[in-house]
């Protein structure tokens, strides 16, 4: 929920920079790579940053079992897709109606 309200906070911030874009020919699809690449990269950051912390907490807590599992590359490879498809979805919502909202109401203050 709260990349979803900050995705919402961003998009209205940046909706006179959209409607500018959007008068000079950018596409909706070129609109909406260019806004989530910025969320892309937090998600990537953040997932390098805690990939090292999760799998030695996780090595640690599992030693404590009698029967243990061996960790896989697969299952944080897979933990980190799952969180980047969460976190496109939630940012796409806002990005989508920002992109296809008219650039005269977001322009005409001006």
């Amino acid at each position: 929920m709260g990349l979803f309200g900050l995705s919402g906070l961003v998009a209205a911030g940046r909706i006179k920079e959209i409607g500018i874009r959007k008068v000079f020919g950018a596409s909706t699809g070129r609109l909406f790579l260019l806004l989530n690449k910025r969320s892309f990269t937090t998600v990537i950051i953040s997932f390098l940053i805690a990939l090292p912390f999760s799998y030695y907490l996780a090595s640690e807590w599992l030693q404590n079992f009698a029967y243990r599992i061996k960790l896989d590359w697969s299952l944080f490879a897979l933990s980190g897709f799952i969180s980047m498809v969460m976190a496109i979805i939630a940012v796409s919502y806002h990005i989508i109606k920002a992109a296809r909202a008219n650039p005269v109401k977001s322009l005409r203050p001006e």
